[in-house]
């Protein structure tokens, strides 16, 4: 691989930090949790079966290659452009940077849209699914506009509520494990069913989109004190 041209970075925004160790390890935790686990766990456990904990395995274990490639990244070029700003880093301001990112840009759109309908569908279902269809676009529309005016507001304000609701997540999440256990049936492990060696690799690839939080973290690096360690 030919050697990435170093585009200057400015360091004017290391002067006001706003996002510490805990807020940063909030952020990714929130989008692992939000982005995978409320909507692609199901997808997985049907094409795995009882092998659904080995498709998880493989899947964090190819996370962790990507893992590690955002923190070294992310602590060489602190920015919060996040990978936009290591394609930009790699391949200079031209075609190929501008092309790329337009992909991960729209990425990012159809990523989000399924997260607000997903949220606007759970709020149908808490109310009986008593909602209209134009009633949960527009709610859906809302999420995404009362989260962006959070991020305009500022990067200590997205540390503090992500910490909130990361919070208020695994409590529930431990409840609910709690309550599993008193009708956990083990031999449901060994039942078998999915799709075999092929459903193991299917589940591991949706698995692995849910792992993909993490690199959110790499857009608040420019906002910790020691990128180079706190990532």
């Amino acid at each position: 691989m030919r050697r990435s041209r170093a585009i200057p970075v400015s360091n004017a925004s290391h002067s006001k930090t706003t996002i510490g160790f805990l807020a940063a390890t909030a952020l990714g935790i929130g989008g692992m949790l939000g982005a995978g686990l409320y909507t692609l766990l199901g997808l997985a456990a049907t094409s795995t079966g009882s092998y659904l904990p080995v498709a998880f395995a493989v899947g964090g274990i190819v996370s962790a290659l990507s893992v590690y490639s955002y923190a070294r990244l992310g602590s060489k070029f602190p920015s919060r452009g996040g990978a936009a700003h290591f394609i930009v880093q790699e391949y200079g301001n031209g075609t190929i940077a501008g092309a790329l990112n337009i992909f991960q840009y729209l990425g990012y759109l159809i990523a989000t849209s399924l997260y607000a309908t997903g949220f606007a569908e759970y709020v149908g279902a808490l109310m009986g699914n008593t909602v209209p269809p134009w009633a949960a676009k527009v709610f859906a529309a809302a999420i995404v506009l009362a989260f962006l005016a959070v991020n305009i507001i500022g990067s200590r304000l997205v540390g503090h509520a992500e910490i909130f609701i990361v919070a208020i997540e695994i409590v529930i999440l431990i409840g609910l494990v709690l309550v599993g256990l008193h009708d956990a049936r083990p031999a449901r492990l060994i039942s078998g069913g999915g799709q075999g060696t092929l459903g193991i690799i299917t589940g591991a690839a949706v698995l692995y989109v849910t792992y993909e939080g993490f690199g959110v973290v790499t857009n608040a690096s420019n906002r910790m004190t020691k990128p180079r360690t706190e990532l």
